[in-house]
């Protein structure tokens, strides 16, 4: 049997600088020392079947990620969220679980980020942000895994909404099968100190397809 659950967590404190797959190896010794039924991969070095659907730029915080989880066997979510919050480090928080439908993996379609640009950056951005958004092109170059450059990526079609209030930058990025756009090619398009500025950049929450369920909420907290 193969049932997948939805963990909802938060990442916050020095485990926002965790790389994408050293979370996922973190999470699965978790899930292990959780003593949880769960499911394993095939071959000669079997580990947990689990995904992180949404990739989290490093040195970004999040309020509400996703996990999903597949377990051999049914199990209360109120028992996996105590368990799996039982066995992560301070900076993780288990938010919820939910039983997915079967057949269902959860796709993001958009992102909503918040940056902290307290003191004097914020006051040239109203402008800055109103001759980005009336640009019909905002090409980026990006580097791939092997290190060859593209030029020329248009990141503007992922640009939803981009809005300042007070110093608190606010912009939702869409995201289809082809990528999104990258918080730090936003902030460097505004010309601002995008590399300088990723350790205040928080992700707020993710649009997803279909719809995520609440699920049993837990809330332990790790300061």
């Amino acid at each position: 049997m193969r049932l997948r659950y939805g963990v909802r967590f938060a990442i916050d404190g020095d485990l926002r600088f965790v790389s994408h797959q050293d979370l996922m190896r973190l999470f699965g010794r978790a899930l292990i020392r959780a003593r949880l039924p769960l499911r394993y991969s095939e071959g000669f070095n079997p580990h947990p079947r689990l995904s992180l659907p949404l990739p989290r730029p490093v040195g970004t915080a999040a309020d509400d990620e996703v996990l999903v989880a597949e377990l051999t066997s049914e199990l209360p979510a109120e028992l996996l969220v105590r368990r799996l919050a039982e066995q992560l480090p301070d900076g993780l928080t288990v938010r919820s679980a939910a039983l997915l439908p079967d057949g269902v993996f959860p796709q993001a379609r958009a992102a909503t980020y918040e940056v902290d640009l307290s003191g004097p950056l914020a006051s040239e951005l109203p402008g800055r942000i109103d001759a980005l958004l009336r640009q019909e092109r905002v090409p980026v170059d990006r580097y791939r895994a092997d290190g060859e450059r593209v030029k020329g990526l248009d990141i503007r079609p992922y640009l939803r909404e981009l809005h300042l209030k007070g110093t608190r930058l606010t912009m939702r990025l869409g995201i289809d099968q082809r990528g999104t756009a990258k918080p730090s090619e936003v902030l460097a398009a505004l010309g601002l100190d995008a590399v300088g500025l990723m350790h205040r950049v928080r992700r707020l929450s993710a649009d997803w397809d279909p719809p995520l369920s609440a699920g049993a909420d837990n809330r332990v907290r790790h300061a």
